[in-house]
């Protein structure tokens, strides 16, 4: 969870760098999903409640079911997906409805 605001990890890190390659790739894996997830919920007020996914050659759509305006939440993306764009070589973007 140390991951999910500002930096990504980083060989430096105190436990990080302890950790195997395959255990750091996992927990990059894991803050880069965080992060998406930390946006999707930016103003804490559960407004995302039910969200649909699709993959397409370089792209992550999410729809976010019945949020009338996703704003915030892709202001908050906006942010925080460079992480998982890193890591899954996907852009992450939010479309009205379902996907």
């Amino acid at each position: 969870a140390r991951y999910h605001r500002h930096s990504p990890p980083k060989a430096i890190h105190e436990g990080y760098n302890d950790l195997s390659r395959e255990d750091r790739m996992r927990v990059s894996k894991m803050a880069a999903i965080l992060r998406v997830a930390d946006a999707l919920d930016r103003p804490h007020a559960q407004r995302v409640r039910d969200i649909t996914t699709r993959i397409t050659e370089s792209k992550l759509h999410i729809g976010l079911g019945d949020v009338p305006d996703a704003a915030i939440e892709q202001l908050a993306l906006a942010e925080k997906a460079d992480l998982f764009q890193h890591i899954f070589g996907l852009d992450v973007v939010i479309e009205p409805g379902s996907v």
